[in-house]
């Protein structure tokens, strides 16, 4: 028998089995991706180790709690109100937006107020604000008041939060009858 034919199949057959037993490595798969443009329609996402998570929502009527947004992350975040924007109701409302622990059955003490201090909106006017700027354009800007944060850090467990109240008889949680006509609200969170 012809023994280089003989030690070619051993060795092919030796180095097949080694191979089988020890288990080639496969390479793995790389995902690649990106945007089309500048715009995305995600509420998160993370840039170089910067994390963003934009809320867009509509404010609640006929409660003093316009809304209440917990910190998305489970880590202390900053956020900042881009954007209140709506229309008033039938008497003037006055409006606070800040920290808080609580999410339901808001009281002006239950609301820090440092992005949006006091700010009153005239009855049935439209209106538009953002924490801690102090003037837009002509027209409809309402100042956030005196004293507004542009953005406040937020522990892992608090809510941004809209307390609001109005002018009409019975102010406070029991008379409330709804603060706006419509509101629409966007806040920023950053971690």
């Amino acid at each position: 028998m012809n023994y280089t034919v003989l030690t070619t199949v051993l060795i092919t057959g030796i180095v097949a089995a080694s191979a089988f037993i020890i288990g080639v490595e496969k390479t793995p798969d790389v995902i690649v991706g990106a945007n089309a443009g500048p715009e995305s329609t995600h509420e998160y996402q993370c840039v170089g180790g910067v994390c963003t998570y934009y809320k867009v929502g509509v404010c609640n009527s006929a409660t003093t709690t316009i809304f209440a947004v917990r910190n998305p992350f489970n880590a202390t975040s900053t956020a900042t109100v881009l954007a209140i924007e709506g229309v008033g109701n039938a008497t003037t409302t006055t409006f606070e937006v800040g920290t808080s622990t609580k999410a339901t059955g808001l009281a002006a003490a239950d609301v820090s107020g440092t992005l949006i201090v006091n700010a009153s909106v005239a009855t049935t006017s439209g209106f538009y604000t953002a924490s801690g700027i102090q003037s837009g354009a002509s027209g409809s800007y309402l100042s956030p008041g005196t004293g507004s944060a542009r953005s406040v850090v937020l522990g892992p467990t608090q809510y941004i939060a809209g307390f609001a109240t109005t002018t009409a008889t019975g102010a406070g949680a029991a008379g409330f009858t709804g603060g706006f006509t419509s509101c629409t609200y966007t806040i920023e969170f950053t971690r």
